[in-house]
This record gives structure tokens, C-alpha cells and sequence, in this order.
């Protein structure tokens, strides 16, 4: 997002010009979070200029905050390696330099070693040797041969992907279990509608000093700009990160919850403390996409206890 989208924004608002984007519905059901980060610019921007800001906009906001948030995310998405190859005639380092160039996106590395008893007290994710290793490690380690053939280059490609994956894996399970808790998580209550669950979630906080008295106003406030209901999930927030903490609450309900013009069966509030933005920004960019498949979430809705959830949630990423 940058001045000249919002300048932009403003010269189609001031002239009466909206362009139609056929893409709406699909942001707004695929993508939640950037959309919602769109309706909050385009509400701090209709707040300043007077001017209402059409969901076709919204979803053109929300189109470059993505664009930059996959940039971001290219540069962080590496993983560290050390690499193994004894030093004849300098051919690690041509080796290296080879491995760097085609994995230049992907790889950082850690250091080079001509000998595995070098690999004693290294820390890194990925180990690439040319030669075989006579330990175990718990390390991932793929074995390659010193010219680094197409069949090396697929090998590692396989590899690197894979330790990406279970990467972002434990990552994920080890923040969802630090935004959440058993005491908030509730299966098969007798609530059923949206202003209920709300309420009682958002009081359920307050008392745990995990909100501040204003909390539930400014999740309503945000309910009333757009539904935070996708599909039959709802994602119900404040549009300030003032927490105290950040938390996620948890509601599964098989009956459903009339929640505006639908029906949900899982509540998702999550509060946000701005020094914790980053974590809650990495979970929820994750269930966001976690909750675009059916089969996911027919998987969360099996769940009755805490810890299936868990379990459940961390599964599907």
C-alpha cells in the first residue's frame, strides 16, 4: 500500500468513479485479514475525507496490502543450512556457489565443514553433504554428489521444501498454543446468536483482565462496518491492538449461531496486544487460509475438547 493507491483512491471518490472488481466476493472469502486490513484503511480514510468507500475499492485495497505482504513474506520464507564437502581442490566452494545461485530465495548459509566432526554443536536446519554421514542427526539431511546434477538440484529442492513445511508447522502449532487456552474454549453452548456470543466471550475476557472495558464496543463497532463472517466461521475483533494481551477464543457450535444474514458454526475472537502484533498477524494469516477448505473445517467441527482442537487446527497447516 503505498501514498499514490490512497491519492489514487482519493481522485476516483472526489470525481465519483468507482471501478468495479470482479474479484470481491473472492477476496473477501479467500483472504479475511487483508480484507479486514482493507476496511480498516478505508475506514480511517472515509473518516478523514468524508467520502464512502465502495466494496469494489475495498477489495483494491486489500489487492496491494497483498501484494506487499507476499513480498515480505518471499524474503523471510528461508531456511539456514550447513554444508558438508571436503575441501579438494576448492571444490566446495565451487560447490557452494552453485547451490547459492539456484537457491538464492531459499537457502542461508550457516557455514561450510570438510569434516563431520565439525557438525558438533552447529544449529541449523538443513544439512547438505557430499559425503556419507556415519551419525544420526536429527537434523534434516539430504546427501548429493560433489558436481550437483538436475537429479541433486530436484533432490534439494524436495528437501528444502519439506523442511519449509514442517518449519512453518511447528511454528504454528507452538503460537497457537501461546495465544490460547483451555479455560477458552467452549464446545456445544446454548448460545445462539451473534450479539450473545459476543457479549459473553468479550465478558469472559474483561473479567480475566485479558481486555479492557471498551473491548466488546469496539468489537461491535467493527461487526457493524462489515460481517466478520466467512462462510460459517466468524472472526470476530477489535480494530486496535490494545489487549492486554493477545488471546484467541474459541467457539464451536454444531447447532450453529445466527450470526446477521447466516449461520456459523465456529467463533474465532482473538484479541491483539500491539507489541504481540506479529504473532497474532502469523496466526491469523494462517487461519485464514486454513479455513478456505470444507474438509478443514468439517475437521475443527469434530473437535470437543481443547486439545483436539489444537491438534486439529495444527493438522491442517
Amino acid at each position: 500500500m503505498t501514498i499514490k493507491n490512497i491519492k489514487n483512491l482519493y481522485m476516483r471518490c472526489e470525481n465519483n468513479y468507482s471501478i468495479p472488481n470482479p474479484l470481491t466476493s473472492s477476496i473477501q472469502n479467500s483472504y479475511p485479514l487483508i480484507f479486514d486490513c482493507a476496511i480498516s484503511i478505508a475506514h480511517r480514510f472515509q473518516k478523514n475525507t468524508n467520502f464512502l468507500v465502495s466494496e469494489d475499492e475495498i477489495s483494491y485495497l486489500a489487492l496491494h496490502i497483498g501484494n506487499m505482504i507476499e513480498v515480505q513474506k518471499n524474503k523471510k520464507n528461508t531456511i539456514s543450512c550447513v554444508i558438508v564437502s571436503p575441501d579438494y581442490y576448492e571444490m566446495n566452494t565451487k560447490l557452494t556457489d552453485v547451490l547459492l545461485s539456484v537457491f538464492k530465495e531459499e537457502l542461508i548459509l550457516n557455514t561450510i565443514v570438510t569434516s563431520e566432526d565439525d557438525l558438533h554443536e552447529i544449529e541449523t536446519d538443513l544439512i547438505i553433504s557430499t559425503v556419507p554421514l556415519n551419525e544420526f542427526y536429527s537434523i534434516p539431511y539430504i546427501k548429493i554428489s560433489p558436481f550437483f546434477s538436475d537429479n541433486d538440484k530436484n533432490n534439494v529442492m524436495t528437501m528444502v521444501d519439506s523442511v519449509k513445511r514442517e518449519k512453518k508447522h511447528m511454528k504454528f502449532k507452538a503460537n497457537l498454543q501461546l495465544i490460547s487456552k483451555p479455560a477458552f474454549f467452549i464446545h456445544n453452548s446454548n448460545i445462539s446468536n451473534r450479539d450473545e456470543a459476543i457479549h459473553y466471550m468479550c465478558d469472559v475476557l474483561r473479567q480475566n483482565n485479558y481486555v479492557k472495558d471498551e473491548f466488546e464496543k469496539e468489537v461491535f463497532e467493527r461487526e457493524n462496518m462489515a460481517s466478520t463472517a466467512y462462510g460459517n466461521i466468524a472472526f470476530p475483533h477489535s480494530m486496535k491492538m490494545n489487549a492486554n494481551k493477545t488471546i484467541m477464543y474459541v467457539l464451536l457450535s454444531k447447532k450453529g449461531i445466527e450470526w446477521e444474514n447466516q449461520k456459523v458454526n465456529i467463533v474465532l475472537l482473538i484479541t491483539s496486544n500491539y507489541e504481540e502484533r506479529q504473532l497474532f498477524l502469523e496466526v491469523f494469516d494462517i487461519l485464514s487460509a486454513i479455513i478456505q477448505s470444507e474438509e478443514n473445517k468439517i475437521k475443527l467441527m469434530r473437535c470437543e475438547t481443547y486439545e483436539d482442537f489444537i491438534e486439529a487446527v495444527a493438522s491442517c497447516c
